[in-house]
């Protein structure tokens, strides 16, 4: 059996936002979008598929439903979910054959975007938004600019040392080749998947986006949180 009748209904959810409201979905920012139609990074789904159980009857029930949410959906199954990053392992237990693929984007304008992210959900700089890597309350006392730039190094290092480590399939795509030209990378990525080049559903809404102006009032800071986070040593790629 593959599905989990409690999460059936989650499910449902899943697959039916991956498919509605993608006018509205392109408008929102930072992710969210309210209502029934809101995509999701079911979280929840995550942590029962990777880290309740690591039997085998488990993980063939787990490649099951991503069978058939592929399947439902008409389309192959992409997931996005940060928090994945640290379920690296758990994955490539389940699902053998695994791609990554992982998009960068400009450390400044990243971090600029997550201190804005801050502001609109918890009204303070100081509050954490997003994936907490282990390790990250050592960095609590340390400002906001430098606690950004190493959660998004520290993201980034841990998906770069899991799949050497571990010799995965792994494509790093940079933020601003697909904000210049959305189909630029496309037959590389078509390629990267084993899918023929002739199949559009892989690359399917993928369009210009506007690189999100950085906050000149935290310019400074993030410099020099930038600087200090080399000095201590963090990898930290352009």
């Amino acid at each position: 059996m593959a599905l989990c009748p409690k999460h059936l209904l989650s499910i449902a959810n899943w697959t039916k936002a991956s498919r509605l409201n993608q006018d509205k979905i392109k408008s929102e920012k930072h992710g969210y979008v309210k209502g029934l139609h809101a995509p999701s990074e079911a979280g929840a789904l995550h942590r029962f598929f990777f880290e309740t159980h690591s039997d085998e009857t488990h993980k063939e029930q787990v490649r099951e439903t991503f069978s058939y949410l592929g399947l439902s959906g008409g389309q192959p199954l992409l997931v996005k979910n940060l928090n994945n990053t640290f379920r690296l392992k758990r994955i490539v237990e389940h699902f053998p054959d695994a791609r990554f693929i992982m998009i960068t984007r400009n450390k400044l304008d990243a971090a600029s975007s997550l201190l804005r992210a801050r502001l609109k959900e918890h009204k303070s700089l100081n509050c954490w938004f997003g994936p907490k890597p282990p390790g990250f309350e050592k960095f609590l006392n340390y400002t906001p600019a430098y606690q950004v730039l190493w959660q998004i190094a520290e993201m980034e290092n841990i998906a770069r040392n899991f799949v050497q480590e571990y010799h995965c399939p792994f494509y790093e795509i940079e933020l601003n080749e697909l904000i210049s030209n959305p189909g630029l990378l496309k037959k590389q990525i078509m390629k990267f998947l084993n899918l023929p080049s002739k199949n559009n559903q892989a690359t399917e809404g993928i369009r210009p986006l506007k690189s999100s102006n950085i906050n000149s009032d935290w310019l400074s800071d993030l410099n020099t949180a930038l600087d200090e986070l080399k000095t201590a040593g963090v990898r930290i790629q352009s």
